[in-house]
């Protein structure tokens, strides 16, 4: 007679605690070990929300490295955000709703750098990479709205990452930092 391997799913007590096993079992949270804020030799066990490149990374998708490089792209979106709020801001909104604004200068960086991204990525590559991490679709997602064979977002987002990781380590990696402000 053959034994039925009954496999369990592992819930942590701070999933069942919360009451999100629903999101716990999509993929959608994870469990992270964290320093203290108020004890800092303590560490705690917290629940995080899982972006969509988390989940790249945790599927094998994109590597650690090309995840790291997409946190740095969001980072500098928020920097050029700046006072306006709008990525995308032209001129004419900010002559007629502030007449006196100027960019700060870490925008003006910010931007600086991001348009050298975008330039070496081409605005295609820039759509999948926008999407993926700043507002936090999905490669099925994608795929949905776009009406694209979903093994063909796969390899556009692969691509994309790998022109990413690759502007980065050319222009803005510490080795080549030298050649970039000359």
């Amino acid at each position: 007679m053959a034994r039925k391997n009954k496999r369990k799913s592992f819930l942590p007590a701070l999933v069942i605690q919360a009451g999100l096993q629903t999101r716990w079992r999509r993929g959608e949270l994870a469990v992270v070990e964290m320093k203290d804020e108020d004890a800092p030799q303590k560490k705690v066990t917290r629940l995080k929300r899982q972006s969509s490149i988390d989940q790249m990374v945790h599927r094998g998708v994109i590597s650690s490295v090309q995840h790291d490089y997409a946190e740095r792209y969001a980072i500098l979106c928020e920097k050029a955000c700046g006072r306006t709020q709008d990525r995308y801001a032209t001129m004419q909104w900010i002559r007629s709703a502030h007449p006196q604004w100027e960019p700060s200068p870490v925008q003006q960086e910010a931007y600086k750098k991001l348009f050298l991204i975008w330039s070496a990525i081409g605005n295609y590559h820039c759509r999948f990479l926008d999407l993926i991490v700043l507002e936090n679709y999905s490669s099925k997602q994608i795929a949905e709205k776009f009406h694209l064979n979903y093994q063909c977002v796969i390899g556009q987002v692969l691509s994309t990452f790998i022109l990413l990781q690759q502007v980065f380590e050319r222009y803005f990696d510490c080795r080549s930092h030298n050649r970039l402000q000359s």
